[in-house]
């Protein structure tokens, strides 16, 4: 956006958008989990409020594509249903429980709207929980339930970066192409170990003090 514009922008009042108010509306619904009158009612009165409160600024980067958030709402289903047959077969399969992972996943949003709202829908997907955000680096820490092997991680993190590629065509009208790097994996070492070594150190500078 060119100075001109912004400044342009910055003189508008503050607007309302259907699409986001419509947004709301079926994410409350999601977030209940059922479609009921009571339901799209309170999630029509908490877009109305939301929207009277919280009107999008004039100078947004946000640049709603309707055909990206119809796609988005479709492919999300899709994950939706893949992901809870996933877990359903987890629950109900006589094998041990798979083990668990935590990774960092980088995120390539441009705004706090577009970046809550992947947020949410990657909550809202079965298998994985999102414990912890770095604005600052834009990275997401997620805690995935079938870490059984490394196509199994590297399919979640598939999932989840296409669906923040499609909130960014959706919600930015802009591709991306480049793919994220590889999720952290550093362990800390144990607590013991650092004792020990602490330990080991202190007797040593004893034992050179009593040389001396």
């Amino acid at each position: 956006m060119s100075k001109t514009r912004a400044k342009v922008a910055a003189k508008r009042p503050p607007r309302i958008s259907i699409l986001l108010f419509l947004f709301t509306v079926i994410i409350w619904v999601m977030l209940w989990g059922e479609v009921t009158f009571a339901n799209v009612l309170s999630g029509i009165l908490v877009a109305t409020l939301l929207n009277l409160a919280m009107p999008i600024p004039p100078s947004s980067a946000l640049d709603i594509n309707f055909g990206g958030m119809v796609r988005l709402f479709g492919s999300w289903t899709i994950d939706f249903v893949k992901a809870s047959i996933s877990v359903a077969w987890l629950a109900i399969r006589r094998d041990d429980p798979p083990p668990t992972a935590i990774i960092k996943v980088p995120m390539r949003t441009n705004n706090d709207i577009s970046l809550t709202t992947a947020m949410a829908l990657i909550n809202l997907q079965p298998g994985g929980i999102i414990v912890d955000i770095d604005k600052r680096k834009k990275t997401l820490t997620m805690h995935l339930l079938d870490a059984s092997s490394t196509g199994k991680v590297a399919e979640q993190i598939n999932q989840l970066t296409r669906i923040e590629r499609r909130v960014i065509r959706a919600f930015e009208n802009r591709d991306v192409h480049e793919q994220p790097t590889k999720p952290g994996s550093g362990e800390e070492q144990p607590s013991s170990a650092k004792s020990g070594e602490q330990g080991e150190t202190s007797s040593e500078k004893r034992g050179e003090r009593s040389s001396r």
